[in-house]
C-alpha cells in the first residue's frame, strides 16, 4: 500500500525505509502520530482478536481523539468498541485490495487538493500538512538547529567529549596518547561485547543481571582449561561459548517458557555464577596464562604487510580508509534513498561537515594506532561481534522479530 501511494505521488514515510538501526522505533512513530493532520491505520485481523486490542485503541483514541481518523479494517473482524460509531472501510479479502484503494486515495486526493501529503508508519499512517516550501536556513541557524532538536541523542556525545578533555588536561596530554588509547580500547572490549548482546536484552524490554558473573565464570574455565588441561586456545574458546550458549538457554527457558520474570531469574543467576566463579578461583584467586595465542587475542594487534616499513602500521591506515570510504557510501545511500522518497534532509553543507567530521575521528584514531602498535585484535573481534548482530537485526526473520 506504501508503495501505491507512491506511485500515485503521495508523500510515503515508512519506518522500514527511513528508520536506521539504532534509531528509537516507539520514539520515531510517537513523533510521526505528534505530527499528524489526520491519521491513516489499517487493522489487522490478528490485532483486532488481541486481548489488548480495546486497551490499545481506548489509549490511541484518547490522545489523537481531535484529529481525522481513516480506518480500513481487513476481514470481518468486529472492530474495536471504540470505532462503532464510527465510519471505516472493511476489506474482506485480497480481492477487494483494488475497490479499496480507490476509495482511499479518493478520500486522500481530496486532503491533497488543499495541500497536504501523506505518510504511513507501518500499519500507522499519517497526512501531514505540506503546504509551505521549508524554510531555507543559513548553514549557522541549521546546525543551531540541529543541535537544538537532538539534544538528547547527542548529550552522551558531549559527555564523552567533555570527559576526554578533562582528563587529557589533567594528565597533560598522556590521555591521548597512542599507548593509553590502545590500552583503552584493549580493556573496554569485553564491555563492548557484552553490551552489544545486551542491547537485545533491552529492545526486548527485559534485563539480564547476571551478565558480569557469567563473563566472568566463563573466563574462568577457558583459563583452567589452559593452565591446568593443556586445551589448545580455540577449543577453550569453542568450549566456553557453548557454556554460555547453555546457561542462556537455561535462563532464556525459565524466562520464556516458564514464565519467571527475568529480573528473578537473572538475578538467582547472579548469585549462582559468582558462587561458581568463588569456587573455581578459590585455590589460586587469579589464574596466569602463559599461552601465547591466547594472549595475543586479547593484548596483541594485527600483523602488518609483510616487507613493508614506512615508519608506521601500514595495514592499520588502510583498515582507516576503507572505514572512511564505507562510511561516506552509506552516508550518500542513505541521503539518495531520502531523496528519492521525498524527505527531509540536511543540507548539502551540513551533511559534508558531518561526513567530515566522522572521517575525521576515524583516521585521527588510526593514525595514532598506526604510529604505535597497530590495531589491537581486541578492536577487530567487537568489530565483528558488532557486523554479526547488525546483520542479525537487520537481514534476518528473528532481528524483524526482535524489533
Amino acid at each position: 500500500m506504501a508503495s501505491d501511494l507512491k506511485k500515485a505521488n503521495f508523500e510515503v514515510w515508512f519506518d522500514m525505509w527511513n528508520l536506521q538501526l539504532g534509531h528509537s522505533i516507539p520514539k520515531g512513530i510517537s513523533d510521526g502520530l505528534d505530527s499528524a493532520d489526520t491519521l491513516l491505520i489499517i487493522l489487522s485481523k490478528n490485532y483486532l482478536n488481541s486481548a489488548f486490542c480495546n486497551d490499545e485503541w481506548e489509549a490511541f483514541y484518547m490522545k489523537f481523539r481531535d484529529k481525522p481518523i481513516m480506518v480500513i479494517i481487513v476481514d470481518e473482524s468486529e472492530p474495536p468498541t471504540i470505532l462503532c460509531g464510527k465510519k471505516y472501510y472493511r476489506m474482506k479479502d485480497i480481492t477487494e485490495y483494488d475497490t479499496m484503494f480507490r476509495e482511499l486515495r479518493r478520500a486522500l486526493a481530496e486532503k491533497k487538493s488543499h495541500g497536504y501529503g501523506c505518510q504511513i508508519i507501518g500499519g500507522f499512517g499519517m497526512e501531514k500538512t505540506t503546504q509551505n516550501e521549508p524554510e531555507k536556513k543559513s548553514f549557522i541557524s541549521e546546525l543551531f538547529c540541529l543541535a537544538k532538536t537532538n539534544i538528547r541523542d547527542y548529550m552522551m556525545y558531549i559527555a564523552l567529549v567533555i570527559i576526554m578533555i578533562f582528563f587529557n588536561w589533567k594528565t597533560q596530554g598522556a590521555f591521548l596518547q597512542a599507548a593509553n588509547i590502545s590500552n583503552l580500547i584493549k580493556q573496554v572490549g569485553y564491555v563492548a561485547v557484552l553490551a552489544i548482546g545486551m542491547t537485545l536484552i533491552l529492545i526486548l524490554k527485559h534485563i539480564d543481571l547476571s551478565v558480569g558473573y557469567v563473563a566472568g565464570f566463563s573466563g574462568a574455565i577457558a583459563a583452567i582449561l589452559m593452565t591446568q588441561f593443556g586445551v589448545n586456545e580455540w577449543v577453550a574458546i569453542l568450549a566456553v561459548l557453548v557454556l554460555g550458549l547453555c546457561i542462556g538457554l537455561y535462563q532464556g527457558t525459565l524466562v520464556t517458557r516458564v514464565g519467571v520474570p527475568a529480573f528473578v531469574t537473572t538475578l538467582a543467576g547472579m548469585f549462582i555464577f559468582r558462587g561458581l566463579l568463588s569456587r573455581a578461583l578459590q585455590k589460586t584467586g587469579t589464574i596466569i596464562v602463559p599461552n601465547k595465542g591466547f594472549n595475543a587475542l586479547s593484548n596483541g594487534f594485527i600483523p602488518d604487510i609483510p616487507g613493508v616499513d614506512l615508519g608506521f602500521h601500514l595495514l592499520t591506515v588502510l583498515i582507516g580508509v576503507i572505514l572512511v570510504a564505507v562510511l561516506i557510501f552509506t552516508q550518500v545511500k542513505a541521503r539518495q534513498n531520502k531523496l528519492k522518497y521525498h524527505f527531509h534532509v540536511t543540507s548539502m553543507p551540513v551533511f559534508l561537515l558531518g561526513i567530515v567530521l566522522e572521517s575525521a575521528i576515524i583516521m585521527y584514531v588510526i593514525w595514532i594506532l598506526a604510529n604505535y602498535s597497530g590495531l589491537p585484535w581486541t578492536a577487530v573481534i567487537v568489530a565483528a561481534v558488532l557486523l554479526s548482530y547488525n546483520y542479525l537485526l537487520n537481514k534476518t526473520r528473528l532481528g524483524r522479530y526482535i524489533y
